[in-house]
C-alpha cells in the first residue's frame, strides 16, 4: 500500500469552525462520524494522493497511485480492507448512466461496499471531475447508474491484459499481430464487461504507427460509436453522425436539467448559504463541465506549466507534493493600497519558481455556472465577498510554503498594519473597514491540499480538491519532510 495512504490513529478532525475544509465530512471523531461519511472521508484521501494517467501501467499503478479508475477502485479496495471499513468490496463495473445512449459501452470502473447491515453503497474515487466522481452514494437513495457488474475472477485476468495491451499501445512497446490476435480472440466473446476497454484498446493499436490503421479505427468504432476518433481524415459512416447527434442531444438535454437545478439554488439569498446547498452547487458545476468536455473539448481548462500544456483539474494535491508546489495570491485588498507590485517581487524573492499564473476576480459570477468563485475557497467565502471583488492574482510556485508563509505575514503587518481597525475608501468607491481577516493583502497556502484547491480558486468547476474534502494529512507531512532533505542536502554542498 502506498505510504501516503494514513493509518486511522494518524487522521485528526478538523475542528477549526472557520478553517477552508470545515465543511468536510471529518469534522468529529472518526468512530462517531457514520458509515458513509467514514467511506467519503477515506475516498477523498485516495482520491487526492493520486494523479490520473489514462492507460497507466497496470503492473504498477496501485502501488504507485498513478492511474484511472481501475486504479482508483483496486487502490481504494485495498485500502479500506487495511481500515477495516465495510465487507463484500467489490470491483464493479458501472453500467449506463440514464442519460446515455442504450448502445453506449461502459468502460467506468468503481466500487460498491457493504456496511454492517448489508446496505450498499457506491464509491469512486478517482481523481477526474464529473458525474460520479469523488462520490459516495448509498445505492437505495442514489442509483447513478444503471447497474453495475461484479468483476470475477474469472474476468479480472482478462481486463489486466486488457489494460496491459493499451498501455503497452500508448508506450510503443508491444507485439502487434500477438496483442491483434488476442484482441480478436476476446472479441468474439461478446462481452459487455469487456466491450469498452476492447474499443480503447484497438484505438490505442490504430493509432501506433505513422499512419492510422483503418482496420483497428473500424472495429474500435464498431464496439463503441461514440469512441472520439482522433484521425481527422478518418471516414466516419452516417450511423456513427448520427448516434453521436442523438448522444449530443441527450447530453444537452441533461446538462440543462442539472443547470435549471443550479440556478434555483443560486437564488438563495441568505447571508451564510448552507455548506449542503453549495456542496451541491459544486457538484452541479463539475458534472455539467465533464459533460461539456465531451461535447467541446476545447471547454477544458488547460494551463502552460513549465512550458508544458496540463489539464488544470490534473493538479490533484498529490502533483503539488511531487512537484512541491504551493500557491500566492495578491488579493484585492494589495490593488486598494497600490501595494500589488510590492508583494509580488517580495513574495516573489522566497520561492524556487514560479510555475504558472493567471489573473481573476473571485467576485464576478461564473457564465457557466452563475456562481461566484469565491463562495468556494472557504468556509467564509460569502461573508468577505466585497473585500474580495476585484483585481487578484494566483501564482503557482514552488518552494517551501513556511518561508513563504513567513514573508506573507510580515507584508502584511508591514504594509497594511496601519489600515486595520479604520475606515478607508474601498475600489467600489465607498468607505470600507479594514480588517485584519479579510483585507489582508497575500494569500499563501499551508500544504498539498490547500495549494490544489487555490490554484484553482478561481475555477471551483474544474477544482479536484475541493474544501467539502478532508485533506490528507500525510501529503503535509511528507512535503515538509521533503522540504527538511532538501535543506539538510543544501548544507551538505555548502
Amino acid at each position: 500500500m502506498n505510504k501516503l495512504l494514513p493509518k486511522l490513529d494518524e487522521l485528526e478532525a478538523i475542528i477549526e469552525e472557520e478553517g477552508t475544509f470545515s465543511h468536510c465530512e471529518f469534522t468529529k471523531p472518526f468512530r462517531e462520524l457514520d458509515f458513509q461519511a467514514k467511506l467519503q472521508v477515506v475516498c477523498d484521501i485516495v482520491r487526492q494522493s493520486m494523479i490520473f494517467k489514462d492507460c497507466p501501467n497496470p503492473d504498477e499503478d496501485v502501488e504507485s497511485l498513478v492511474g484511472d479508475c481501475h486504479t482508483a477502485a483496486l487502490a481504494s479496495i485495498e485500502y479500506l480492507k487495511y481500515l477495516n471499513i465495510g465487507k463484500n468490496h467489490r470491483y464493479v463495473l458501472c453500467g449506463r448512466r440514464s442519460f446515455d445512449p442504450k448502445d453506449m459501452p461502459s468502460e467506468r470502473f468503481a466500487v460498491i461496499v457493504e456496511d454492517d447491515n448489508n446496505k450498499e453503497y457506491f464509491f469512486d474515487a478517482t481523481p477526474l471531475i464529473g458525474y460520479g466522481y469523488g462520490k459516495v452514494a448509498d445505492l437505495q437513495k442514489e442509483k447513478l447508474f444503471e447497474n453495475y457488474t461484479t468483476i470475477t475472477s474469472d474476468n479480472i485476468s482478462t481486463i489486466s491484459n486488457l489494460r496491459k495491451i493499451l498501455y503497452k499501445a500508448k508506450v510503443g512497446e508491444i507485439n502487434f499481430e500477438k496483442a491483434k490476435m488476442y484482441l480478436n480472440n476476446i472479441d468474439t466473446m461478446n462481452s459487455p464487461i469487456y466491450t469498452g476497454l476492447l474499443a480503447k484498446c484497438y484505438k490505442a493499436m490504430a493509432n501506433m504507427g505513422q499512419k492510422t490503421d483503418k482496420e483497428m479505427l473500424a472495429k474500435a468504432s464498431r464496439l463503441n460509436p461514440y469512441i472520439n476518433i482522433d484521425d481527422e481524415n478518418a471516414q466516419k459512416s452516417m450511423i456513427d453522425i448520427i448516434k453521436r447527434g442523438e448522444r449530443d442531444a441527450l447530453l444537452i438535454k441533461q446538462i440543462d436539467i442539472w443547470h435549471n437545478e443550479l440556478l434555483g439554488l443560486n437564488t438563495e439569498k441568505t447571508d451564510i448559504i448552507k455548506a449542503s446547498i453549495q456542496h451541491r452547487q459544486i457538484e452541479l458545476a463539475q458534472q455539467i463541465q465533464g459533460e461539456l468536455i465531451k461535447l467541446e473539448p476545447s471547454a477544458e481548462l488547460k494551463v502552460k506549466i513549465d512550458g508544458d500544456v496540463v489539464v488544470a483539474s490534473r493538479v490533484t494535491p498529490r502533483w503539488c507534493l511531487d512537484n512541491n508546489c504551493n500557491v500566492i495570491m495578491i488579493k484585492p485588498s494589495a490593488y486598494a493600497i497600490n501595494a500589488q507590485e510590492t508583494i509580488k517581487s517580495r513574495m516573489f524573492d522566497k520561492v524556487d519558481k514560479v510555475k504558472c499564473e493567471y489573473d481573476t476576480n473571485l467576485g464576478q459570477e461564473k457564465l457557466l455556472t452563475d456562481i461566484k468563485p469565491l463562495n468556494f475557497s472557504h468556509s467564509v467565502g460569502l461573508a468577505i465577498e466585497r473585500q474580495m471583488t476585484g483585481p487578484a492574482n494566483v501564482y503557482l510556485v514552488q518552494g517551501d510554503a513556511k518561508k513563504i508563509g513567513a514573508e506573507k505575514k510580515v507584508l502584511r503587518q508591514e504594509l497594511a498594519g496601519n489600515y486595520y481597525g479604520k475606515e478607508y475608501t474601498w475600489l467600489d468607491g465607498q468607505s470600507m473597514l479594514w480588517e485584519k481577516w479579510s483585507t489582508n493583502l497575500v494569500h499563501s497556502t499551508d500544504n498539498p491540499a490547500e495549494a490544489s484547491l487555490h490554484f484553482l480558486i478561481a475555477y471551483p468547476e474544474q477544482q479536484i480538491m475541493t474544501r467539502f474534502m478532508y485533506p490528507n494529512p500525510k501529503l503535509a507531512e511528507y512535503q515538509q519532510d521533503k522540504v527538511t532533505n532538501n535543506f539538510n542536502e543544501m548544507e551538505k554542498i555548502l
